[in-house]
């Protein structure tokens, strides 16, 4: 079964408790936003839409360090402005939604 190991001592009877221990309650949700500037911006909301992907919570760590604990991303969406011949957006506003993995 996923997430159980051999060896554990844990049976079928004990899944759902498992199950609710790997699934404790989100809450407390979150909303950052700002703007971006050309190609390198267009990377970067691809790489947090791959950690989107994974459905995991995540650490957050502020600008000086800071944990804030474990957060699983939950949408990110963009608006692009002022795109060139190729494609590439010259100004991203983005939104990235959060919430937060309560009691990991």
């Amino acid at each position: 079964m996923i997430g159980i190991e051999r060896n554990t001592g844990v049976t079928v009877d004990d899944w759902p408790q498992f199950v609710q221990r790997a699934t404790r309650a989100l809450t407390t949700p979150l909303t950052v936003t700002g703007k971006a500037m050309y190609a390198v911006a267009m990377d970067r909301l691809d790489e947090l839409r791959a950690l989107q992907a994974l459905r995991l919570p995540l650490p957050l760590i502020d600008g000086i360090g800071r944990n804030w604990g474990l957060w699983r991303i939950d949408n990110v969406t963009e608006t692009q402005t002022f795109v060139i011949d190729d494609g590439t957006a010259m100004l991203i506003n983005w939104s990235i939604e959060l919430k937060e993995f309560a009691n990991a």
